[in-house]
């Protein structure tokens, strides 16, 4: 009976390390975070000048999409916010966000949800924390909202980018640093550069090591497009700048803000 016991014991720890092994996403998330968790600060520490003044003048509410582990808060540095909801998706990461919300100051301020972008994700996560109602995304929520280097992962670009349109209130600011696909042989991108993205992204496993990154999304027409309509554009103002235009990962930064 024993034996019969323990080999019934074998048989559910065998089965589990191959669930475990054969689990892709699980995989795929573990391999990211200890990626991000080895490398995430010295991956943050050199941005931009052109995205610190604007992460330096945040106000009111704001959100704060795929924060990670809270490498840039220190960059938020505004007395005009008055709360700053991070929608961070890995739980795990979590801990070290508070932690570094709390070292940049914020406190009380810094308030995290466990939730991606997405609508889908986003806004059940809202409404857990009283901002809108179940089922309404009541336009309107936001101040501001930044991105750094979030857009490229989600499950659905224009989906996520439309939603996060619709909370910003008008006159709102979208603030982005964003990685894109690389044009065909102009000013603002390079064929070797768009060859090498197609050969990371179809050859290298570049998405599936990085947890869902794409690099050959055209992130800045999806978001200029955003909120446009019959009656004219969503943006009254789109302040974008293509940075490294020669390299294979090549950035966008800067602002659009709402009508």
């Amino acid at each position: 009976m024993t034996d019969h016991v323990l080999t019934i014991l074998e048989i559910v720890f065998i089965q589990r390390q191959f669930s475990v092994l054969f689990d892709l996403s699980t995989l795929r998330e573990k391999a990211f975070l200890r990626f991000w968790l080895a490398n995430g600060a010295a991956m943050s520490a050199a941005m931009p000048p052109e995205l610190i003044p604007l992460l330096s003048t945040l106000r009111g509410t704001v959100l704060d999409i795929g924060p990670g582990s809270g490498e840039q808060l220190h960059r938020y540095t505004s007395s005009s916010v008055s709360a700053i909801y991070g929608a961070e998706p890995a739980i795990k990461l979590h801990p070290k966000l508070q932690m570094k919300a709390m070292d940049a100051g914020l406190g009380d301020k810094y308030h995290i949800l466990g939730c991606g972008a997405e609508p889908r994700s986003l806004i059940p996560a809202l409404a857990g924390v009283g901002l809108i109602g179940e089922g309404n995304t009541s336009e309107g929520i936001f101040d501001d909202i930044v991105s750094i280097r979030v857009l490229c992962g989600v499950p659905d670009l224009k989906e996520t980018v439309e939603g996060l349109y619709e909370l910003l209130k008008p006159g709102g600011r979208f603030i982005a640093y964003e990685h894109v696909v690389s044009p065909w042989k102009t000013e603002k991108g390079s064929t070797v550069a768009r060859v090498l993205q197609w050969m990371y992204m179809w050859i290298g496993g570049w998405r599936f090591w990085m947890a869902g990154c794409n690099l050959d999304r055209d992130i800045g027409m999806v978001l200029r497009e955003a909120g446009k309509s019959e009656d004219g554009p969503g943006w009254s103002r789109v302040e974008m700048k293509t940075l490294n235009a020669w390299s294979t990962i090549l950035h966008i930064v800067g602002y659009l803000v709402k009508n």
